[in-house]
């Protein structure tokens, strides 16, 4: 349950972070806000401990902080690439999108140089 609570909130973060960069906060305002978010939810998730008995209870509490963290990472990815391809020049903007999604074939990279 705690890694696909990581999942969810990735994909969930991918589909609200574009938004997030369209907003009032702009794309590095809300770049610095995932990053943030990311920070508590992983001290939230490293964390985590539970008075109770109960081990389900330390679990819940894990998977939320899980989840909250898998949706400020996947914030991360359509900030990123589209921060890194706004603000390079043509020559290193093909390089550092590539480099970012980790793409090694080259389509359309040649015409761009």
């Amino acid at each position: 349950a705690c890694a696909s609570s990581l999942l969810a909130g990735m994909i969930l973060g991918q589909l609200l972070g574009g938004a997030l960069g369209d907003s009032w906060l702009g794309r590095l305002g809300a770049l610095r806000l995932v990053m943030l978010l990311q920070i508590i939810a992983s001290l939230g998730s490293a964390l985590t401990t539970s008075v109770d008995t109960n081990n389900a209870a330390i679990y819940l509490q894990l998977s939320i902080w899980r989840f909250i963290l898998g949706m400020s990472a996947g914030a991360v990815y359509p900030l990123a690439a589209t921060l890194s391809a706004e603000e390079g020049t043509m020559s290193t903007t093909t390089y550092t999108t590539d480099t970012h999604h980790s793409n090694n074939n080259n389509n359309n990279n040649n015409n761009n140089t």
